[in-house]
């Protein structure tokens, strides 16, 4: 069952730990929520010109859920900053297809202080995603 597109606003950030999600990252995660990134995919909905793949693995159709959980770039990306932190566990894996899909699992595995970090490192590491995608 897919989570109501409200959940990522419904999940607690972790300012406990010393991490602060910046207010452009906030809005980040509600564009992704509501599907208002401008992606090949949308930009096609609007009719505007757009790559036919996505530039960076040219493997898939650019949308905001390959950007974030499903192209291999961005699989590594997590990996290697839930090992750090010990929880490579809650990484996306090949199948994942949507990210909200993705963050609403990892989050309900993890509960406490923990779920609230984790959080946060998901909002901050998409949108470090998201930034490596435009440049």
């Amino acid at each position: 069952m897919r989570p109501s597109l409200l959940v990522p606003f419904s999940l607690p950030l972790g300012r406990e730990f010393g991490i602060v999600v910046p207010g452009k990252c906030k809005f980040f995660k509600w564009i992704v929520a509501h599907k208002k990134c401008w992606t090949a995919d949308r930009l096609a909905k609007k009719g505007f010109s757009h790559p036919a793949a996505c530039p960076l693995c040219d493997q898939a159709v650019e949308t905001i859920d390959h950007l974030l959980v499903s192209r291999v770039l961005s699989r590594q990306v997590w990996f290697n900053v839930l090992r750090n932190l010990a929880l490579q566990v809650l990484e996306p894996h090949a199948g994942e297809r949507s990210f909200e899909d993705w963050w609403a699992s990892t989050s309900s595995k993890v509960s406490g202080q923990l779920q609230k970090g984790v959080n946060s490192i998901v909002v901050l590491c998409s949108w470090t995603l998201w930034n490596h995608h435009n440049r």
